[in-house]
């Protein structure tokens, strides 16, 4: 399978509001089946097609979908350029295309968090937030030094510089792996955190990550408990995001659950999200843990149980 012809398929869809399979095969000179099956392949990639029947029918990509820069890295986009620059100059042919890819390729206002050969990350935050990400990520390509100001869950407020070296999703929460120079060791700042980041000029040569991470320290030091659930159909698919499809079963007419997890509040927090759309089974530990949650909860609107 050609990757040209699966991202020439790719630019054309999202150039044009509906196209035929038809005029997809005659222009890259391939099947209609096989163009179906590169369609699948763009789909289960992440880009959302849309198929309309009849007269005047097609395939369309979704109107919430954009193609940016994410896409590529800087390096893979300098060249193209030059590629279709080479190209232009030989064949003569219009610019148009070539200012396109330019203007996206210098655009001030990503739509990206995250970014790499292999990865990319686009998801909703907070500007501040995406702030402190961006100005991270700036960070971690470019191996610079950052000054923060970090509070920590104990209430304590510092003032510091580090290296950061990686970013690491744990729990639903972004974290950056740092060297610390106060610490003199690696340490994971949680974003949420960093009360303010600045990227300073000085650059850094990276260190070689320790063998065994904080984060997998602290991770496994964390009290586990195995959880038995009951779930309705409403929030099926979002216990299957959650725990995994693998871990959600249908036995009669309804659908339970079953996983490990760190017991902490963030999973009463969780449980209690799913209102009456989850029940927890198992243990009672975990069942009495949400019943007084409720409870207080309820106390501060002055309700009764």
């Amino acid at each position: 399978m050609q990757n040209d012809i699966l991202l020439g398929m790719l630019f054309t869809l999202v150039s044009e509001k509906k196209c035929t399979a038809k005029r997809l095969a005659a222009k890259y000179e391939i099947s209609v089946r096989t163009v179906y099956r590169y369609l699948d392949v763009l789909n289960q990639a992440g880009v959302p097609l849309v198929s309309f029947q009849g007269a005047g029918g097609g395939v369309a990509v979704a109107d919430n979908f954009r193609l940016d820069r994410t896409y590529f890295t800087k390096a893979e986009y300098d060249k193209i350029i030059s590629a279709l620059e080479a190209f232009d100059i030989s064949a003569g042919g219009e610019s148009a295309l070539i200012d396109k890819f330019k203007a996206l390729s210098m655009s001030d206002s990503p739509g990206y968090i995250l970014q790499s050969e292999n990865l990319f990350v686009d998801t909703p935050m907070t500007g501040g937030a995406k702030n402190k990400m961006e100005a991270f990520g700036e960070a971690i390509y470019g191996n610079k030094v950052c000054r923060i100001v970090y509070h920590s869950r104990k209430g304590e407020i510092t003032d510091r510089k580090i290296l950061p070296h990686a970013f690491t999703f744990k729990d639903g929460q972004w974290y950056v792996y740092a060297f610390c120079r106060s610490r003199n060791d690696f340490r994971l700042f949680k974003v949420s955190r960093v009360y303010s980041v600045f990227v300073t000029d000085e650059t850094f040569e990276r260190l070689p990550l320790p063998p065994k991470r904080q984060s997998e320290d602290e991770y496994s030091a964390l009290p586990r408990v195995e959880i038995s659930l009951e779930v309705s159909e409403k929030c099926r698919p979002d216990v299957e995001e959650w725990l995994g499809i693998e871990n959600v079963r249908r036995s009669g007419n309804g659908f339970y659950a079953s996983a490990v997890q760190v017991y902490d509040r963030q999973l009463i927090s969780r449980l209690m999200s799913f209102g009456d759309g989850v029940k927890v089974l198992a243990p009672q530990e975990v069942r009495d843990d949400v019943r007084r949650t409720l409870k207080a909860a309820l106390s501060v609107y002055g309700e009764k149980e």
